[in-house]
């Protein structure tokens, strides 16, 4: 159960930093969506 609890926690460190770039730099973005789109096709 201990491991769940860390790996919810860097869950939500993650999404919070993806959060913040989204905000701060859109740009960074916008580039990992074009390297995904990328990668997909």
């Amino acid at each position: 159960m201990a491991m769940w609890t860390a790996v919810r926690q860097l869950y939500r460190l993650y999404y919070a930093n993806v959060f913040i770039l989204n905000i701060c730099h859109p740009e960074v973005f916008g580039v990992a969506k074009d390297i995904e789109a990328v990668a997909t096709k």
